[in-house]
C-alpha cells in the first residue's frame, strides 16, 4: 500500500484546522501535484492522524420526489396517484378510531403516504372454499367492509350527533328554534295535555307508612304479563288518591301446572297430548290503613276489575285493647241460650238423674240389653 509524503500530510492537517476555526484568513494557496513515491511493502504502517483525516467531499444532490418508484429496497414501490377514491379511503383509515376504540390513540398523519399502493385480495388456487371470501362478503370499497363489519346502529347514531352540531349554530336552525317559541307565547302550537294525561306516562305516587303495619294484601292472577301490569299500575293509583300507602307490586313465584291427556285407549294410549299452563302473580300490600278505606279500594277495583286478571285479598283489621269485654253476652240473656246450644251437640242431653233411673228400668232397654226374658206365646 502506497504511503503518503509528509508534506502532503501537513498541508491537510492545516487545511482541517482552518476549515474547523472558520476564520476569515485567505486559503491556503493549493499545493502542487507531486509525485507519490511507490515503496514495497514493509512492516512499518502509516501514522493514524494520517489514515484518519480526509479532506471533505461534496456529494451530489438527490431529489426523492423526482423518483417515480421508492428503489429497489421498497421493491419498486410506485408512487402515489392522489385519486378521489384513494383520497376517500386515506380519510377513512385515519377516522378508524371513532369505529374502534383501540385506535383512537394511534392516528395517522394527515398527508398521505409518497408512494403506496392499493392491492386487491385475490383467492389462490390452492385455498379451500371455506377459506374464500363470498360474494356476499366482498364489498366494492373499504368503506362498505368497515361499515358491514362495525355496528349499523352505534355509526347511525354517531353521525347523527355529528349532523346536530354542526346544524344548531345555522340560520335556518335558529329560526326555527325562534318561531316554535313565538307558537307557544301566542298559543298557537300544539295545546298542553292535563297533568292528569301527563302523569299516565310516569311512575305512580305512593305514600310512606307512619307504623308499617300490614292491613291488606292484595295478590293479582293473570296468565299474561301485560293485562297485570295494567292493572297492579292502576290499583297503585286508586291507593294514593284514597290516601293509603301502598307497597309494591312485587313478582311472586309463578305456580306452573301441566296435564296429560290421551287422545285415544287401548292400543293407541300412546297417543298423548301435553298441556301447560303458567299463571303470573303481584303482590301489593297496604299499610297504615283504616278498614273502612280498605274496603273502599277493594270494592273499587272489584268495580273496573281488568279482563284476564284475578284478585285474592288478605285484611287485617285492629281494634282498641279489651274489645273481649265488649263481645260479652249479658246474664239475662244466658238463659235463652241454652236451648240453642243444646241442639249443636252431637247427643241431646241427658236432663236429670231420675230421667236417667227410669231410661235404665224401661222395658225396651232391658230387653235390648239381654237383661229381660221375652214373654211366651200363648198355647
Amino acid at each position: 500500500m502506497p504511503n503518503l509524503v509528509d508534506d502532503r500530510i501537513e498541508e491537510l492537517l492545516k487545511e482541517a484546522e482552518h476549515r474547523l476555526r472558520g476564520s476569515d484568513a485567505p486559503a491556503l494557496p493549493s499545493p502542487v501535484a507531486q509525485p507519490i513515491a511507490v515503496q514495497p511493502t514493509t512492516k512499518k504502517a502509516a501514522p493514524r492522524e494520517a489514515l484518519s483525516v480526509r479532506p471533505a467531499q461534496s456529494r451530489p444532490a438527490t431529489n426523492a420526489s423526482k423518483k417515480d418508484t421508492a428503489g429497489p429496497n421498497w421493491f419498486g414501490l410506485p408512487k402515489t396517484d392522489l385519486t378521489p377514491e384513494f383520497k376517500r379511503d386515506w380519510q377513512l383509515l385515519r377516522m378508524r378510531g371513532l369505529l374502534d376504540p383501540k385506535h383512537q390513540k394511534k392516528a395517522l398523519r394527515s398527508a398521505p403516504p409518497e408512494y403506496s399502493q392499493v392491492g386487491e385480495v385475490i383467492a389462490g388456487p390452492a385455498d379451500y372454499y371455506s377459506a374464500r371470501l363470498s360474494r356476499k362478503d366482498r364489498k366494492r370499497t373499504i368503506f362498505e367492509e368497515v361499515a358491514a363489519a362495525h355496528d349499523k346502529e352505534k355509526l347511525s347514531g354517531k353521525y347523527a350527533g355529528i349532523q346536530r352540531n354542526k346544524t344548531s349554530g345555522k340560520k335556518a336552525f335558529y329560526q326555527r328554534l325562534v318561531s316554535q317559541r313565538r307558537k307557544r307565547q301566542d298559543g298557537q302550537g300544539q295545546l298542553r295535555r292535563p297533568r292528569s294525561l301527563q302523569a299516565l306516562h310516569l311512575k305512580p305516587l305512593k305514600r310512606e307508612a307512619e307504623f308499617g303495619i300490614p292491613s291488606c294484601d292484595l295478590q293479582l292472577r293473570s296468565f299474561s304479563t301485560q293485562p297485570l301490569e295494567f292493572f297492579a299500575d292502576f290499583a297503585l293509583r286508586a291507593a294514593y288518591y284514597l290516601g293509603l300507602p301502598a307497597y309494591g307490586p312485587v313478582p311472586l313465584p309463578r305456580i306452573t301446572e301441566r296435564w296429560t291427556v290421551p287422545r285415544s285407549h287401548f292400543i293407541f294410549k300412546k297417543s298423548q297430548e301435553n298441556f301447560e299452563r303458567v299463571t303470573l302473580r303481584r303482590l301489593i300490600q297496604i299499610k297504615d290503613g283504616h278498614p273502612e278505606t280498605v274496603q273502599l279500594w277493594l270494592a273499587y277495583l272489584r268495580k273496573h276489575q281488568y279482563y284476564g286478571v284475578g284478585m285474592k285479598a288478605n285484611v287485617w283489621e285492629f281494634t282498641e285493647a279489651g274489645v273481649g269485654r265488649s263481645m260479652e253476652v249479658p246474664e239475662d240473656q244466658l238463659g235463652g241460650l241454652d236451648s240453642t246450644w243444646a241442639q249443636l251437640g252431637q247427643t241431646k242431653s241427658m236432663g236429670t238423674a231420675d230421667k236417667v233411673e227410669e231410661l235404665l228400668n224401661s222395658r225396651r232397654f232391658k230387653e235390648a240389653a239381654g237383661l229381660r226374658q221375652p214373654l211366651a206365646p200363648n198355647k
